[in-house]
């Protein structure tokens, strides 16, 4: 319609193509969860595209109203409910269970660790709001944006962005327990010297 004016047709094929890619790197985050990480995500199914042969859908919302969609019609993950790291964590220590404090920790770093070395970059690895527990297995629950990054098999590289992932989770924790900042770092250390 607005294609005779060159500079709004120029303008709406870049926010098309931005979309576009935007959309393509989502999906290709969601294959990677589900396909290499399923065990490391609590990802029970994904369902990127439309189809026609599940049953409608029924979501409760936050006010218990109940919604029956078309699952056909829309994108959508299933996903295991983890509970939060650091709600999780918090309860440890609260607890005064140290060691099941400190094994959390470990799975933590084990998994971030092992993303790095898949070739998993994470563009979003925030620990408070991306990393849970179930039981005591730690998932991660935000599945986007991860990529493919085999830079991440340098050493150097693996350690800067491990202390990254990190730093915040230590800045939390010195507030609350400086046994397990100090266990950190020493955990830190022992991984991550090659």
């Amino acid at each position: 319609m607005l294609a005779h004016l060159p500079l709004l047709s120029n303008w709406a094929n870049s926010k098309a193509a931005f979309w576009e890619n935007k959309l393509e790197k989502t999906f290709d985050s969601y294959r990677i969860a589900f396909d290499e990480m399923k065990d490391k995500t609590g990802l029970l199914c994904t369902h990127l595209s439309k189809t026609n042969n599940l049953p409608p859908l029924t979501i409760i919302d936050p006010l218990n109203i109940r919604h029956r969609l078309d699952a056909n019609q829309f994108g959508f993950l299933i996903q295991k409910k983890a509970k939060l790291a650091y709600p999780a964590l918090e309860e440890l220590i609260e607890a005064q269970d140290m060691a099941k404090a400190k094994n959390a920790l470990c799975s933590l770093l084990d998994l971030c660790i092992w993303k790095c070395r898949q070739g998993i970059y994470d563009n979003d690895p925030l620990i408070r709001t991306n990393f849970g527990f179930l039981d005591e297995q730690v998932v991660q629950i935000d599945v986007g944006p991860l990529s493919k990054d085999f830079s991440m098999h340098d050493p150097e590289k693996m350690r800067k962005e491990i202390f990254r992932i990190t730093a915040s989770l230590k800045n939390w924790l010195s507030e609350r327990s400086p046994e397990l900042v100090v266990f950190l770092d020493q955990q830190l250390q022992e991984r991550l010297s090659f």
